[in-house]
């Protein structure tokens, strides 16, 4: 309920605002001389999946206050005009400025990372990790592939969390 009532005032100061606007005159024209047959016809074709192309003034006239409402609910947050608008906005957006690329390479066999030689240490302490030459992290880690898929799972996860955003709620 509280939910509804936080939204109810926003919305209704934006029906407020197109009413204010200065066309508000031709639209209330249209919803008041609309022919109510035509109307259910379209809008029953549309609920069809049909795509409805107006072709008479009277069906010009009707398509004209679907677009009126679509633009009220374009400005009414949580609508699905509004999630449509979002999405065209996101278009345009990288139209003009060209989609965000990201290369990203995570390998599971980083020979010079603390943590992947740590994994591979059975028993280790971090003292040592330190004190092994490379070559020799270099094969510990070759010959323990368990400690390299649990140091790649490690990293995938910290990627995900971390740069992502997105964490598990239920681990």
């Amino acid at each position: 309920m509280a939910l509804v009532l936080r939204n109810a005032r926003p919305n209704t100061q934006e029906i407020y605002l197109l009413a204010d606007k200065n066309k508000f005159a031709a639209v209330a024209d249209r919803l008041l001389n609309a022919d109510q047959d035509i109307m259910e016809d379209m809008a029953r074709r549309m609920a069809d999946g049909e795509h409805v192309r107006p072709e008479t003034d009277k069906e010009k006239q009707c398509m004209q206050i679907i677009c009126d409402l679509d633009g009220v609910a374009g400005n009414v947050k949580g609508t699905k005009m509004t999630r449509m608008y979002m999405n065209n906005e996101i278009w345009s957006l990288i139209s003009a400025k060209g989609a965000s690329s990201w290369y990203i390479t995570l390998s599971p066999v980083d020979t010079r990372h603390p943590l992947s030689i740590y994994y591979t240490l059975q028993h280790g302490k971090l003292e040592q990790i330190n004190a092994l030459p490379k070559n020799e992290c270099t094969w510990k880690i070759i010959d323990n592939p368990v400690a390299a898929a649990r140091f790649f799972n490690f990293v995938c996860n910290l990627f995900i969390e971390e740069v992502l955003r997105c964490k598990e709620e239920n681990k």
